[in-house]
């Protein structure tokens, strides 16, 4: 129920699941992870002005994916991936950006035949896209926050890699 002004999880991921305005659909695991940013008093719950901020936030994701998305197919491979992060300036290497996409994939390639070439690459769609950025940038700021800003002994692509490895 919204009460006191708040929309609570149940609300938010009913409108950005069910809902297809703009064409958006999110899974609960990106909705969850969307109210860990903006629940700042972890209420479960964000205000109309924190709603806002979530929406604008998640049109600056669509936006940036839409830009990367090279071939306008609504998905996007590592190679976009790996543009999209370099540009807000979270960049990890290719071995890291495989495995987010294998991780988030939305389906595996079909299969096309060993006489049409190599498989084609799995690839990640907008909802995928924004839980792997999230996931990314959440990883790159812990990492540079305890490390002293690259002063580890573990690089931060290998601290990602480990991390995003678990089950």
């Amino acid at each position: 129920m919204k009460d006191g002004g708040k929309h609570y999880i149940c609300y938010v991921s009913k409108d950005l699941i069910r809902s297809r305005f703009l064409g958006l659909k999110f899974s609960l695991a990106t909705v969850k992870y969307l109210m860990s940013i903006f629940d700042l008093d972890n209420s479960r719950g964000i205000g109309f002005q924190e709603f806002e901020s979530l929406w604008k936030f998640i049109n600056q994701w669509r936006q940036m994916f839409v830009s990367f998305d090279v071939d306008r197919d609504g998905k996007i491979d590592a190679d976009e991936l790996g543009r999209a992060l370099a540009h807000y300036d979270f960049r990890v290497g290719l071995p890291v950006l495989d495995i987010l996409v294998k991780k988030y994939a939305i389906a595996p390639p079909p299969s096309r035949g060993p006489h049409y070439g190599p498989p084609a690459r799995p690839q990640i769609d907008l909802d995928h896209f924004v839980c792997a950025c999230i996931v990314v940038r959440q990883m790159c700021q812990l990492y540079d926050q305890c490390s002293g800003y690259g002063q580890a002994p573990i690089s931060r692509d290998d601290f990602i890699r480990a991390v995003i490895t678990l089950p």
